[in-house]
């Protein structure tokens, strides 16, 4: 891992909402995905 480094991380539906979803955004049974990258190490 280093600086400037991109990732990406999958959350299955039974880690992230479930059933549930949000109210406006997620839909129920949604995966999520997010993109990090890494700007500096401290």
């Amino acid at each position: 891992m280093s600086a400037g480094a991109k990732f990406q991380f999958f959350l299955p539906q039974n880690l992230a909402y479930g059933d549930r979803g949000t109210e406006t955004t997620v839909p129920p049974f949604a995966a999520l995905i997010f993109e990090v990258e890494l700007l500096a190490i401290a």
